[in-house]
C-alpha cells in the first residue's frame, strides 16, 4: 500500500494553525508539544493516535485533544482525511 502524507496549513485560530492532512500507511514520529495542545479530527477513515503505553482509535466524525507536555504519534493504516489544530511549540 503507498505511503502518503499531506498536510496543508488553511488557516490559524486564536494562533493555532489549523491543517487539513490526509495519512496512509503512515507512522508518525513520537513528539511533544511543550507549550500547545493538539487536537485530532477524523473526517474519513480511522486514525490511531500513539501514547507508549496505549493507543486510541478514532473513526470518522470523532475527535481527541493531546494535553501539552503529553508524547505521542499519529498512526495511519488504510487513508485517512483529518483536520488537525493546534500542535505548534511556542
Amino acid at each position: 500500500m503507498e505511503q502518503i502524507w499531506e498536510s496543508e496549513q488553511i488557516d490559524s485560530v486564536n494562533g493555532n494553525p489549523v491543517f487539513r492532512r490526509i495519512m496512509q500507511n503512515f507512522i508518525a514520529d513520537f513528539h511533544i508539544h511543550e507549550n500547545s495542545e493538539e487536537m485530532f479530527i477524523v473526517e474519513s477513515g480511522v486514525l490511531f493516535i500513539d501514547f507508549g503505553d496505549r493507543s486510541i482509535r478514532l473513526t470518522s466524525g470523532e475527535s481527541f485533544a493531546v494535553k501539552s507536555g503529553i508524547k505521542h504519534r499519529a498512526r495511519a493504516v488504510e487513508k485517512v482525511a483529518l483536520w488537525v489544530i493546534g500542535g505548534q511549540n511556542i
